[in-house]
């Protein structure tokens, strides 16, 4: 299986070098399968999310941007090389469990959502999508790990779920799918009320949060995150 390892679409995001360097130093088994790509190198080298605009909202066909360009050629690098399957590799300053973004358990997907130890799956069905790697890339997935969570327990994890990837073979743990169809808006809830949110967990207001975090209220949008009205239970 031919997989790439899209590290640093946001510039400040470190888990596709620290997954790429575990790799390298402990499982080369895998390096014949795997090739490393950095999504955004300009911010990558300045340590920022983005230089012009954020990549993971600029695949969408326009070349105003410098993050524009580079996800027109990130799209060309992956068709030329006929990636079985692309990992869109995030870090995240929310407190959370590691989680997968899909727009929906594709047979682009599925097996590698079979194959992985994470149970969290979050089915991306707001418009955002569309101008994301996930949204235009059928073989997309992005994971997403807390900052403080890049553990070698957690890099050897992820190379047990390549591991079942090239076999195929399938994880035992049953998924918990997350439809989100909508953000939360910081309109809906107090500043105090959404500290008190855990993600993923049911919430008095009858939404689980997702990727809700303490630098939510700080950001230049009007959500703060994302929320799922349901939860399922699956083996996709």
């Amino acid at each position: 299986m031919n997989i790439l390892l899209l590290g640093s679409p946001h510039g400040n995001e470190v888990l596709g070098d620290v997954l790429h360097a575990y790799i390298q130093k402990h499982r080369a088994d895998l390096l014949p399968h795997v090739t490393f790509l950095i999504g955004n190198i300009r911010a990558k080298k300045a340590g920022i999310r983005f230089v012009e605009s954020d990549l993971n909202r600029s695949y969408n066909g326009k070349r105003s941007t410098y993050e524009e360009r580079r996800a027109a050629r990130i799209l060309r690098y992956i068709v030329t090389h006929d990636f079985d399957l692309v990992l869109d590799l995030h870090t995240t300053t929310c407190e959370q469990p590691p989680c997968l973004i899909i727009p929906d358990v594709t047979d682009g997907v599925r097996r590698f959502v079979r194959a992985s130890s994470t149970t969290k799956i979050v089915l991306m069905k707001h418009d955002i999508v569309r101008s994301s790697l996930i949204g235009v890339c059928p073989q997309a997935v992005s994971i997403e790990i807390n900052d403080h969570g890049l553990s070698s327990e957690q890099m050897e994890r992820l190379c047990h779920d390549l591991d079942r990837y090239i076999a195929a073979k399938s994880h035992d743990a049953e998924k918990e799918l997350y439809d989100i169809s909508e953000p939360l808006k910081k309109s809906e809830i107090s500043e105090s009320d959404a500290t008190k949110l855990q993600n993923f967990t049911l919430s008095e207001y009858g939404f689980y949060p997702v990727l809700v975090g303490e630098n939510s209220y700080k950001a230049q949008t009007n959500y703060l995150g994302f929320k799922s009205e349901v939860m399922r239970r699956s083996r996709v």
